[in-house]
């Protein structure tokens, strides 16, 4: 019991800085009170992500895990296919993105957190059929993973991982209202959320 209780600790330790420090106000307190952070924000904001993500991780891996389920080749099968079908469309959204930006290296050039913040909203590509086609393939991604390893310890980290991708949706969404205004509540009317033509 112990043992769960600091992996829901570790993931949610994960979890809830990754959003409160994407926040436009946290942000701009933060580089008010140091202002060489504007540069290195982003750079750091990942940095301090894939540690505490490498934590949890690690420390789920070493648990003694319950298995839920008995899997076959067939259950097997199809988790592989779903995690590598993610991977792809992962992929395909990140091709409209500026990678640049999401590393932080646009962020150091300008010397600002703000270099994301552009002045046309982004519908292309899986855009066009999805407002938030990462998303969709994180979820996609979390059930392969769980169909591929069946364990207790893999539910407590989806559990968590699914709720966090619903509430960071509705917070990103109100940013995004806030920073388009009625361009994005046209496209909310005509884009479904998380699943194409739903």
């Amino acid at each position: 019991m112990k043992s769960y209780l600091i992996l829901i600790l570790l993931w949610l330790l994960f979890y809830i800085p990754h959003s409160i420090l994407a926040l436009e106000s946290i942000k701009t307190k933060l580089s008010q009170q140091f202002p060489f952070l504007k540069r290195f924000y982003r750079i750091l904001y990942n940095a301090q992500s894939l540690l505490l993500f490498a934590i949890a991780f690690l420390y789920q891996r070493q648990l003694q895990s319950l298995v839920l389920f008995q899997v076959n080749s067939f259950f097997s099968a199809i988790a592989i296919v779903l995690m590598l079908l993610s991977f792809l469309i992962m992929a395909l959204s990140f091709r409209h993105y500026d990678k640049y930006e999401f590393l932080g290296l646009q962020q150091y050039q300008l010397a600002t957190f703000n270099a994301a913040i552009g002045s046309t909203l982004n519908s292309k590509g899986l855009n066009q059929y999805v407002r938030h086609p990462l998303y969709s393939a994180t979820f996609m991604f979390l059930f392969g993973y769980l169909l591929y390893k069946p364990f207790d310890t893999t539910l407590i980290f989806v559990l968590i991982s699914v709720a966090y991708l619903i509430i960071g949706t509705y917070l990103e969404e109100a940013k995004l209202s806030k920073q388009f205004g009625e361009a994005y509540k046209l496209y909310k009317q005509k884009v479904p959320m998380f699943i194409p033509f739903i």
